[in-house]
């Protein structure tokens, strides 16, 4: 893009505002009468994301493109699941799972690298938690972790995520269960609350059996929160 069409992006960003903003009070009023609450904030905020990573990509061409060959087994979790699963609270980034090694991390992190993002490549150390984690920024401070496997983690995963259709993409979010886990293993304050809230607010039948059977995949201390919040 030339340097006369980017000085006019922040005035094309202010009309989109106007109208967009301007609009959503109107929107809700119609949606709420058909479309639960949660549910409809929870699209609200997929679709916003999908047509902004849209018009990224649209507006800077020369964004990363992995091929066929480069392309993870992943599951979107954190916050942005969350709102998925029934529960929406604010969120300053976008975090996934993927099923890969710190070497090939490396290599997307060069790629990355490359195609003009802020990358960071952390590597867990042997007790970590995490074994290796690519910290993904752009130049509008959109942040994304890509989370190279949980210690623990059942590598089935990924065959359970939800596929979230919207605009001819599909979205692979993890599944309840999974999300439920992962939260108790993280074992924070928020965690807590946040996988209380995906039990609670789940639509259907919870597999318990599959839930304690992938949280003790974690450890002791998992398996102890999940309890707890399954006593709520």
């Amino acid at each position: 893009m030339s340097p006369r069409h980017r000085k006019l992006l922040p005035w094309i960003a202010l009309c989109v505002i106007y109208v967009v903003w301007g609009s959503t009070y109107m929107a809700i009023r119609i949606v709420v009468r058909e479309v639960p609450p949660m549910a409809a904030a929870s699209l609200r905020f997929l679709a916003a994301g999908l047509v902004m990573g849209l018009l990224a990509l649209r507006v800077d061409r020369k964004a990363v493109r992995p091929t066929r060959r480069q392309l993870l087994d992943y599951a979107v979790i954190g916050a942005f699941a969350l709102s998925v699963h029934g529960a929406v609270r604010g969120t300053m980034d976008v975090d996934a799972v993927v099923f890969t090694s710190t070497r090939r991390l490396a290599n997307l992190s060069t790629a990355f690298d490359r195609a003009g993002f802020l990358t960071e490549l952390r590597r867990g150390d042997p007790d970590d938690p995490i074994l290796a984690m690519l910290v993904l920024r752009d130049a509008y401070e959109n942040r994304v972790e890509l989370l190279g496997g949980l210690r623990g983690m059942d590598p089935e995963v990924f065959s359970r995520t939800i596929e979230v259709q919207l605009m001819g993409v599909n979205l692979r979010i993890v599944g309840r269960e999974d999300f439920i886990a992962m939260k108790c293993f993280a074992g924070g304050p928020q965690d807590i609350v946040d996988a209380r809230s995906a039990y609670k607010g789940a639509q259907g039948p919870v597999d318990l059996d599959l839930l304690r059977t992938v949280t003790r995949r974690f450890g002791r201390d998992a398996a102890d929160n999940l309890e707890r919040v399954l006593a709520g």
